[in-house]
């Protein structure tokens, strides 16, 4: 047996899907390493047009999706098991938990709860007193990282997970086009799909890959544990950590990604209870109370409030809210 027929039957590799995917990975970095400034130029008017001009359709779809995933969860349609109908869940509920909080919020939730209402606060786009100012700040972070995101992961999930057990298709993001395109996602349209998903994702773990390590190196700094957040001591943050992620997946869901998942959401609660503790305890319950009342009391206008009627926010807009929501978009595959 040949290794191409191989590869076919005992492995769901794909060669165009992986052999396109390398090529532009391959050109967009030899054209950084050949020409930062301009690939930057490009890169930035690429985006900036994106933003500009399909600000509307990111916020409308995740609205979508928010509302879709609502109206399942309390219709007939919500008790579908998302398996074969005698099989039972692999993981326990706080496992489960831990590896979704651990894949979809990581490090960003650690740097960002903090470094968010910071820069909103110290922005135009929170106004009145101090205090008004601080509970406007909060609540842009916690819509942000709320469930509009979780909205984009859960519905890309339920597609895979669908399809992926039910009709027993492969765990790719071209099966979830299968009512529209029926056997076609088996053709050269699936293998676009998967590039185009394969690269989003690639792309956007790249760009928390990159925010993880800056962060780590400054904050080392910060301790006083190095001299300087050198570019060397950012790639050595970079390759210890995916070191870590490849041991973790080769041990397999059940074994390293559990128990790095696990021990990641456990430290996390542990800081939660620490600061809790240690800080201003009546302040900090009385004002999680007060936030989440806001957070929901305002969270049918922000999710579609697109700041057209205020051109003077927009670029805080395309920045913060339609960055996020693409950033989310990028990762829900992964996740």
């Amino acid at each position: 047996m040949s290794l191409s027929k191989f590869m076919e039957k005992q492995t769901s590799f794909n060669p165009l899907v992986i052999g396109a995917t390398l090529f532009f990975v391959v050109l967009l970095v030899a054209m950084i390493l050949i020409a930062p400034e301009q690939t930057q130029t490009l890169l930035n008017a690429a985006k900036s047009g994106i933003f500009a001009n399909f600000s509307w359709f990111y916020v409308l779809a995740f609205s979508v999706f928010l509302g879709f995933l609502v109206i399942l969860s309390v219709s007939s349609l919500g008790n579908i098991k998302l398996g074969n109908d005698e099989e039972e869940p692999e993981f326990g509920f706080l496992s489960w938990l831990a590896m979704l909080f651990a894949a979809g919020m990581g490090v960003g939730l650690m740097f960002f709860g903090v470094a968010e209402p910071l820069t909103h606060y110290l922005s135009d786009i929170t106004t009145g007193s101090a205090e008004h100012k601080q509970q406007e700040a909060l609540l842009h972070t916690l819509f942000h990282w709320g469930i509009h995101a979780w909205a984009v992961y859960g519905t890309i999930a339920l597609a895979l997970a669908y399809f992926g057990f039910r009709y027993k298709l492969p765990l790719a993001l071209r099966s979830c086009f299968y009512p529209l395109l029926k056997e076609r996602i088996n053709g050269k349209l699936g293998d676009l799909i998967d590039i185009m998903a394969l690269l989003a994702t690639l792309f956007g773990i790249i760009t928390t890959l990159g925010f993880g390590a800056s962060q780590l190196g400054a904050g080392l700094h910060q301790l006083g544990w190095i001299s300087e957040n050198s570019f060397s001591l950012q790639i050595v943050v970079i390759a210890v950590v995916m070191s870590l992620a490849i041991f973790s997946a080769i041990s397999g869901v059940g074994k390293g990604v559990k128990i790095l998942s696990e021990l990641n959401l456990t430290l996390a609660f542990c800081l939660l209870i620490f600061v809790l503790v240690a800080g201003p305890t009546l302040y900090l319950l009385s004002a999680f109370s007060d936030n989440i009342g806001t957070y929901l009391s305002n969270l049918v206008q922000l999710s579609f409030k697109t700041y057209v009627y205020e051109q003077e926010h927009t670029g805080w807009f395309s920045g913060w809210t339609i960055l996020y929501w693409a950033w989310w978009c990028s990762w829900a595959p992964f996740v």
